[in-house]
This record gives C-alpha cells, sequence and structure tokens, in this order.
C-alpha cells in the first residue's frame, strides 16, 4: 500500500512540474517554437485556401482565353450572307456559262459564215500536189500537160489563169482555172490519181479543209456501216438520206440539233463512238 501511493504521488508532482513550465514559457519561446514548425504541418493550414484562389485564377484565364479564340469565330448571321454569297455567285456562274457558250456557238456560226464567203471566192482554186515541173519550160506547161494527161483532151480544153508554185517538202502548186466548169472537170478525173504520188484538191481555208477533212472520215464510216444509205459530200458539207449534216466547232449539227442522234435516227447506227474519234484525230504536222 505505501508503495502505491508513493507512485501516485510522484505522478501528480510530474504533471503540476510540467504546467508550471508551460505557463512560465515565455513568448519568444513560443516564436522559436512556431520557426521549428515542419513543412507538412503549414500546408495542412494553408491548403484549402491556396487551391481555391489557384483554381479561380486558372479559371480565369481559361475564360480570357476561349472569348480571345470565340472572337474569331464566325456568327450564325455572319454563316447565312456567307451562304447567300455563295449562292449569288454561283447562279451568276452558271449564268455566265450558259453565255459563255451561247457565245462559241455564234462565233463557230460567224467563222462558218465567212469561211463559205472565202470558199467562194477560192472555187476556181486548184491545188497539186507532187507534180514534177522540172521537164517543162515552166509551171503552166507543165499543168496544161498534166491536165491534158488526166482528161485524155487536148491541153487547150482546160482554161488555166495562174499557177503559183509554193513552198512545201512536195511539189506544190496553186493553180487557177478560168471557169466553174474547168474545176469540176479535173476533180472528177482525179481519181485516177490514186496511187500516183500526185493529188489535187480544191484550194480551201484551213478551218473548212479541217471540217471537209472530217466529213470523208465520217463519209467513209456511214458507207462502210450503212452501204445502202445515200450519201453525197459537198466540201465540208455531208447529206445522209436527204438530211444535211455540218461541223459547228468540235459538234456534229443537223440543223441545229444533235448530228449524232439525228445520224443515228437517218440511218438506225449509232456514230457516236466514230465521231469522238474523228473530232480527237490529229494530223501528223507534214501530213498533206
Amino acid at each position: 500500500m505505501s508503495g502505491h501511493n508513493t507512485s501516485s504521488r510522484d505522478s501528480q508532482q510530474s504533471a503540476l512540474s510540467s504546467k508550471r513550465n508551460r505557463e512560465q514559457r515565455s513568448p519568444q519561446a513560443d516564436s522559436e517554437a512556431k520557426k521549428t514548425r515542419t513543412p507538412c504541418s503549414e500546408m495542412a493550414q494553408v491548403t484549402q485556401k491556396s487551391l481555391d484562389d489557384l483554381y479561380e485564377r486558372i479559371m480565369m484565364g481559361v475564360n480570357t482565353a476561349m472569348r480571345t479564340e470565340l472572337a474569331s469565330f464566325a456568327t450564325k448571321v455572319e454563316i447565312n450572307q456567307l451562304v447567300e454569297k455563295v449562292e449569288a455567285l454561283a447562279k451568276e456562274n452558271t449564268g455566265l456559262r450558259a453565255e459563255i457558250a451561247d457565245l462559241r456557238k455564234e462565233n463557230a456560226g460567224l467563222r462558218n459564215a465567212v469561211d463559205d464567203l472565202e470558199v467562194k471566192f477560192r472555187s476556181r482554186r486548184l491545188v497539186v500536189r507532187g507534180l514534177d515541173t522540172s521537164k517543162e519550160a515552166d509551171a503552166k506547161t507543165a499543168v496544161e500537160r498534166f491536165f491534158a494527161d488526166l482528161l485524155g483532151t487536148p491541153a487547150i480544153s482546160v482554161g488555166i489563169n495562174q499557177v503559183f508554185a509554193g513552198a512545201s517538202p512536195r511539189p506544190t502548186l496553186l493553180i487557177e482555172l478560168a471557169s466553174d466548169r474547168d474545176v469540176f472537170r479535173v476533180l472528177a478525173g482525179s481519181g485516177k490519181l490514186r496511187g500516183s504520188g500526185v493529188s489535187v484538191t480544191r484550194d480551201l481555208p484551213p478551218e473548212t479543209r479541217k471540217r471537209a477533212n472530217r466529213m470523208l472520215r465520217l463519209r467513209w464510216e456511214v458507207r462502210r456501216l450503212c452501204p445502202q444509205a445515200k450519201v453525197v459530200l459537198r466540201t465540208d458539207r455531208l447529206w445522209v438520206n436527204n438530211r444535211r449534216f455540218s461541223w459547228l466547232g468540235d459538234s456534229l449539227v443537223c440543223e441545229g440539233a444533235s448530228g449524232v442522234d439525228a445520224l443515228f435516227e437517218a440511218t438506225g447506227v449509232d456514230f457516236a463512238g466514230a465521231i469522238r474519234d474523228i473530232v480527237s484525230f490529229k494530223r501528223p504536222p507534214d501530213a498533206v
């Protein structure tokens, strides 16, 4: 019993001593104690407030950045205005395309009309290629003899007004005859020249000659696929079963309508592929 009481008194005295020490501690000692606090204890006290402040600053920065970026985006009204402008431009472009197509057709028609006038002006002229004139005194004498042999008649039967020698890889002569009748006679006999190296053709403007060559190929195709069809070629125009076909630029036309459709109606054969091949054909530069 005496031992137990002694131990209890010692504990009470130690507690009283500690309390007195705390009460007697100076402010300086408290300050020193605060300095000895650990960083973890400080973070435990300020973390919540600091995070709230940091969050607010971040959100303010994000909002500012978003307002800056969104300011560059078009509004719904501006987008609608842009759509209206694009639709107006598309409509205007469609109209311009139609107008350009009409102008191209008109221009091709005018070019054909001018070529027709030039064809009439050149109607009595022929081009002879491949004829050797070196054995005669002059070109006119050589042409007179050539026509006499070709037609089997005296040379004086064909009236020759002028003969011009042209520069070409092959000997070329431009001949002006006295009458249309003489032109038809010579052209009619020119079929005998096949394989001789000599050719006789009308003197045609370049575009008319291009159309005439295309019609020659088309006539050959029609005769090959439709041997019973009535086919007549006159310069750069072709008649098939009494329907007239001509070229308007790169398009075959018949009385202002599609020549491809009209040719199918006239023959029952689709020549669309043949016509595409004719139009895309490129004549060699040195070909006659």
